[in-house]
């Protein structure tokens, strides 16, 4: 009986000593992700306004400094993407000195190993004809933002028409599911006339996109319209793990329907995490344009408001896996020792 005292007193000590040990195992598969979706799209005088990055730097708290121009906000949106997500996380953003709340529960996309994105409706927040000033605070002990990203639609009655369509989701090509490519059909008019593009009137069109994981020499292709815009896009060219790009795509517009392709190609892991088209209109556009602004609050609203992860999330997810390796062999080496103990009664 001392002996099996001894044991199981010896095994709840490597038990106790695993809980400060720091949660390596924190990215388990996450599934597939989600692929981008509109959430805005709009026609007005005005433009859109997009800056943000520096990649994956583990500084806290992960600074980024926005300089607006002059006009009035009709929609902003803060994207956050995060490496290494796990249950018990903490994001605090403090926009302009004010913090947008301490954000504990689900982001609202996650994917493969923990890679996350926070996306913010920060319409009411934002100085517009001035300095913006933007703080992560975290608390992830493995991992923390890849960037943080502003998409701002403005009116400004000195400008141009002015018509976009953003999308977002986080999409994992990986081969753990054999996902290779993903093809949007983001930016399309439908039956809305309002909606589809002038092509004859059209001044400049330019598609913006973030992709994140990427890595330099492993060769992705990204296409629109079946046009090849690039090979090898994604390769931390904003900072590190991070690709935001800019693409001229006036030549290969349609009036209708406008698709972004993403290849994965060598790259072992690919997330989309944005695609927004900018088609800015010539003068004489405004004539004949219909101002329309359309915003899928379905999606927007869930900001702040983070979905909460479930009380097992919360308390399991904080606790390293290892934790749950050493009680399983507690429970062997209790049962080995105690029908060792039985045997020897009988005997």
């Amino acid at each position: 009986m001392q002996r099996l005292r001894s044991t199981v007193c010896l095994l709840i000590i490597l038990v106790l000593l695993t809980f400060p040990v720091s949660r390596v195992w924190a990215g388990a598969w996450r599934g597939d992700g989600t692929p981008l979706t509109e959430v805005a799209s709009g026609k007005f005088k005005g433009d859109v306004f997009v800056a943000g990055g520096h990649g994956y730097t583990k500084e806290n708290p992960y600074k980024e400094v926005f300089n607006l121009p002059e006009g009035l906000v009709r929609f902003a949106r803060l994207y956050i993407p995060v490496w290494n997500y796990d249950a018990g996380d903490e994001l605090e953003p403090v926009f302009n000195g004010t913090s947008l709340g301490k954000l504990q529960g689900m982001p609202n996309y996650l994917a493969a190993f923990g890679v996350a994105t926070y996306a913010l409706d920060i319409t009411e927040n934002v100085k517009m004809n001035s300095q913006n000033i933007l703080e992560v605070r975290c608390i992830n002990q493995n991992g923390g933002p890849y960037g943080a990203y502003l998409v701002l639609a403005y009116e400004n009655p000195n400008n141009n028409v002015v018509q976009f369509w953003l999308t977002e989701g986080n999409r994992a090509l990986s081969p753990n599911q054999g996902q290779t490519e993903a093809v949007f059909d983001a930016f399309s008019g439908g039956n809305d006339s309002d909606r589809l593009v002038d092509t004859k009137m059209v001044e400049k069109a330019t598609l913006h996109t973030l992709i994140i994981a990427g890595t330099e020499k492993e060769k992705d292709r990204l296409s629109f319209n079946n046009k090849l815009l690039g090979v090898d896009v994604a390769k931390g060219k904003s900072g590190p793990y991070t690709d935001y790009d800019c693409f001229d795509v006036t030549r290969f517009l349609e009036p209708q329907r406008n698709t972004v392709f993403f290849e994965r190609g060598e790259e072992k892991y690919l997330h989309p995490m944005i695609g927004l088209l900018v088609i800015n209109y010539k003068p004489e556009a405004a004539a004949v344009v219909r101002n329309y602004l359309s915003i899928d609050k379905s999606i927007t609203q869930r900001g702040i408001q983070q979905a909460q992860t479930s009380w097992q999330d919360r308390f399991i997810g904080q606790i390293p896996r290892s934790v749950f390796i050493v009680l399983g062999l507690t429970v062997f080496m209790a049962v080995i020792s105690w029908r060792k103990l039985r045997r020897k009664e009988t005997l």
